[in-house]
């Protein structure tokens, strides 16, 4: 049966907690929620979970409508900010995993981060957006342009 939409922040939190354990999600300071949004998937998480999460995401007036309070760090995980804001250069150091949800433009930055600071991690792309990276190409240099090409790259 297909599950309604509203419910994907609950499983994806679900899938975190079954693959990598409450013990290594609750480490440092938690999860990385990056491009989140609303903040659902972390309120998901700490709500059913435990576990601590901060939301990155660059719009500064959002309503998470929850109870549960987030840490929010406002701003966009970026190249420059990666590697030149104090903040979140130890949000990355100390992060458990790093997740982006429908991440867009933030796909290949969570990845690259990831890779840089040895974290594991998770991204479940919904758009390839590659009129804004045309620097994405195949081995023979034709464009990234459907989805499946976008998850091999």
């Amino acid at each position: 049966a297909k599950l309604k939409k509203s419910g994907r922040f609950e499983v994806v939190a679900q899938f975190l907690v079954a693959h990598f354990g409450l013990d290594t999600l609750v480490q440092g300071c938690g999860v990385l929620d990056i491009a989140g949004g609303k903040g659902t998937l972390s309120v998901e998480l700490k709500r059913r979970f435990g576990v601590p999460s901060t939301l990155i995401e660059p719009r500064e007036n959002f309503e998470c409508g929850s109870e549960y309070r987030i840490d929010h760090w406002v701003g966009l995980l970026d190249e420059q900010t990666a590697d030149r804001d104090p903040e979140l250069q130890q949000l990355l150091l100390h992060a458990s995993l790093l997740v982006g949800v429908h991440p867009d433009q933030a796909t290949e930055i969570i990845v690259d981060s990831a890779l840089k600071h040895r974290k594991p991690f998770v991204v479940l792309p919904c758009c390839v957006c590659s009129s804004d990276f045309p620097q994405r190409v195949h081995p023979d240099g034709s464009r990234i342009t459907q989805y499946w090409d976008f998850m091999e790259y």
